[in-house]
């Protein structure tokens, strides 16, 4: 029979583990998320100038940005119809 000590040093090794598994993935996940709002943003202006013209883009780009900021909470509070 294992003695009380070994087994809960092997418990502590196995949620170390876990923890530091899910340490990197979350890091990972963070560099993608970080990659592809860095694109969106910087492609963004460039996109409503080339559909709107120049003159307007600015606007534009405001408008977008300045709805997008406040009401990111609510995306995932409130999801769309159909998602459960």
């Amino acid at each position: 029979m294992p003695s009380p000590s070994r087994s809960r040093s092997r418990s502590s090794r196995s949620s170390a583990s876990r923890s530091s598994t899910g340490a990197a993935t979350l890091l990972a996940a963070a560099a993608v998320y970080g990659f592809a709002y860095g694109a969106v943003t910087s492609l963004m202006p460039a996109i409503v100038a080339d559909f709107f013209g120049p003159a307007h883009a600015g606007s534009l780009v405001g408008l977008m940005f300045g709805i997008a900021g406040p009401t990111s909470p609510l995306g995932p509070v409130n999801p769309s119809p159909g998602y459960s």
